[in-house]
């Protein structure tokens, strides 16, 4: 079973540290699981619009994550709108993606690979596979916004030694994942095809 292990600053003196799964029904978000081709994602829409927020691929007939949720539903970047960190993962490996609002609606970040690039920058070698556990163990995975733009920060414990990387919202790296692509054709109405 693995641990997810996140704190959320939101100024100076306010930290949450979350620990745990996370949840499919939160105060604002509620989750359905999908199933087409093989292929089962996750799908949040907003409770009050049924709008959906986001989703995220879990996987197929034989290998997906099976513990899933939401682990953060709270206004990060302070524009009056809801945030919010989804976390996937099995006993091998795990995912943090964190979903943040904007003008133009919602945008996806993917932690371990925003993180990958700095480890790189700090400590050499080939971007790393961060979400690997037994070989990169998170100690502690931090997203801060007291300076007024988001940061994630975090500890990972590699070759017996703390390694402590850190990213800027410009470095964020979009969540890669596949995609469900419906293409009606007047041959085909409903043709379904998915890719990464």
């Amino acid at each position: 079973m693995w641990v997810a292990m996140l704190l959320i600053c939101a100024d100076a003196e306010k930290q949450v540290n979350l620990l745990g799964n996370g949840k499919k029904e939160t105060a604002t978000l509620v989750s359905r699981e999908v199933a087409i081709g093989g292929h089962y994602w996750e799908v949040y829409s907003e409770k009050r619009s049924k709008r959906e927020v986001f989703r995220a691929y879990l996987g197929d007939r034989e290998v997906r994550w099976w513990t899933t949720g939401i682990v953060v539903d709270e206004d990060l970047n302070a524009d009056g709108r809801p945030d919010y960190v989804w976390s996937g993962g099995d006993d091998t490996s795990e995912e943090v993606y964190l979903i943040v609002s904007g003008k133009s609606g919602y945008r996806s970040i993917s932690v371990y690979p925003s993180l990958a690039g700095d480890w790189v920058r700090r400590y050499g070698g080939p971007k790393p596979d961060l979400a690997l556990f037994g070989t990169y163990m998170p100690k502690s995975l931090i997203l801060d916004s007291a300076s007024g733009s988001l940061r994630i920060k975090a500890e990972f414990e590699w070759a017996g030694k703390t390694r402590k990387v850190s990213v800027s919202s410009a470095q964020f790296v979009p969540v890669r994942q596949r995609v469900l692509r419906i293409n009606p054709s007047p041959n085909n109405p409903a043709r379904r095809s998915s890719s990464r």
